[in-house]
């Protein structure tokens, strides 16, 4: 049988731990989503860690870069599609580890 103090020191101990993990949000994920304008009829879009190059139709043939920047120590990450006038295609993007803060487009 657990005596008074132990136990309420125990409680304690998993409060704390609890408490951390609300407060500093560990093992909760990114929540971010965003699509550029378009260039030249073609966007970046990214959700919490994905993101990629689509186009609703390219309006001419063109190399079309998109990149994203990724938060914490990942850096920026870079597409770069050669596309034809009227492409419709998406292009997926190397995933970034923890989240995306922005997106561009360049034609």
């Amino acid at each position: 049988m657990m005596n008074q103090p132990k136990k309420a020191a125990e409680a304690f101990a998993i409060g704390a731990i609890a408490a951390g993990v609300i407060a500093f949000g560990f093992g909760a994920p990114a929540n971010a989503a965003g699509k550029t304008l378009e260039a030249e009829g073609c966007y970046t879009q990214f959700w919490n860690t994905a993101w990629g190059q689509g186009c609703s139709s390219a309006t001419k043939n063109a190399v079309y870069d998109s990149e994203v920047n990724c938060t914490g120590a990942d850096g920026n990450r870079w597409l770069t599609v050669g596309r034809a006038k009227g492409s419709t295609s998406f292009h997926s993007g190397t995933d970034c580890f923890w989240g995306i803060s922005d997106a561009w487009i360049r034609v």
